[in-house]
Formats: C-alpha cells, sequence, structure tokens
C-alpha cells in the first residue's frame, strides 16, 4: 500500500536547491512577524483582507537579516535578496479550495 504523505519530486527539488543556498532560516518568530506586517501594510493600503502583494512587499525587509545563507551561495555570487526572490518564485500561492489547512491559515491572516 503506497502512502499518501510521500514527498513528490517537485518538492524535493523545492527543497535541495534551498537547501544549499540557505545556512540558517528564518525562526518561527519572524513568520509571525511576517503575518503582522503584512496585516498592517494591507491596512496602510486601505484593505481590511491581506493579499500575496502584501506579503511580497514586506518579505524582503522582514527576512534578509533573519536568513543567513550559506557559502556556496555566496561564492555563486548569491545575495540575501536573491535567495528570497527565489522563494517567492518557488513557493506557489495558495488557493482557497475549501476548509483546508491552507485556506484556514489564509483566512485566519485575513482577519483584522
Amino acid at each position: 500500500m503506497e502512502r499518501s504523505d510521500t514527498i513528490s519530486p517537485k518538492k524535493v527539488r523545492y527543497s535541495k536547491q534551498l537547501g544549499i543556498s540557505i545556512d540558517v532560516g528564518v525562526s518561527p518568530r519572524g513568520t509571525i512577524a511576517l503575518e503582522r506586517c503584512a496585516r498592517s501594510y494591507a491596512w496602510l493600503q486601505g484593505r481590511n483582507e491581506v493579499e500575496t502583494t502584501d506579503i511580497h512587499a514586506v518579505l524582503n525587509d522582514l527576512f534578509r537579516h533573519r536568513l543567513v545563507i550559506s557559502e556556496h551561495a555566496k561564492l555563486n555570487g548569491r545575495s540575501v535578496d536573491d535567495i528570497i526572490e527565489l522563494t517567492k518564485n518557488q513557493v506557489p500561492v495558495p488557493e482557497e479550495k475549501g476548509n483546508d489547512r491552507e485556506t484556514m491559515m489564509i483566512r485566519r491572516a485575513k482577519r483584522t
């Protein structure tokens, strides 16, 4: 019987690419700060709901000092901002599908 929680090859490739480039990632406090800053940014833009553009607007400034990139990334001329952009491009934007975990997290982030 095949397990339903196996990792797809696409996810493994994504993890390896970032794993090679990042020595120390963002802590749970960093993700909490991202949620709060994205909500604040959305509010400053006159909206009550957080959109992907709000997250992308604050992501670099918030995570720049929290990520420690690897020597491999530095030797290849990558900056912290390059790695953040790589992450933005690789992480898919969740679509609302119902009451799954991702949708609940989006709804929670949209609350004011």
